[in-house]
């Protein structure tokens, strides 16, 4: 879902205003519109932008986010998205609509998909 998507670009630029308005923009607008809403495909959505909201308040506000006790930590360099290196600690940083991945990251990946193809 579109909506679901901008959103966790909104998060991973720490735009929580954004993020939710978008959310709650676009539930609306298919709560009201798709009387065959796809239940499956909205949850997967949603578990994936929680994962990346999680991370994106670790490194906006160090691990003790959770406990509400973090101080905001003002990122001084774009870091990979999947592993959370920064970009002075790996050869390469990519960088997409919605974040970065690092070299390790890519490798693992193309790793990964090519388990299954023989």
């Amino acid at each position: 879902m579109n909506f679901i998507r901008k959103a966790s670009v909104d998060v991973l630029r720490y735009k929580y205003k954004e993020a939710l308005d978008a959310l709650e923009g676009g539930l609306e607008e298919h709560l009201s519109t798709d009387p065959e809403l796809k239940c499956r495909e909205l949850l997967m959505d949603f578990l994936g932008l929680i994962t990346i909201l999680r991370s994106s308040l670790a490194k906006q506000f160090g691990s003790d986010w959770e406990e509400g006790e973090g101080e905001f930590i003002e990122p001084d360099e774009p870091s990979c998205s999947f592993c959370s290196k920064a970009q002075h600690e790996t050869d390469k940083l990519l960088a997409g609509h919605a974040g970065y991945i690092c070299a390790s990251c890519v490798k693992e990946c193309f790793a990964f998909i090519n388990q299954g193809i023989s």
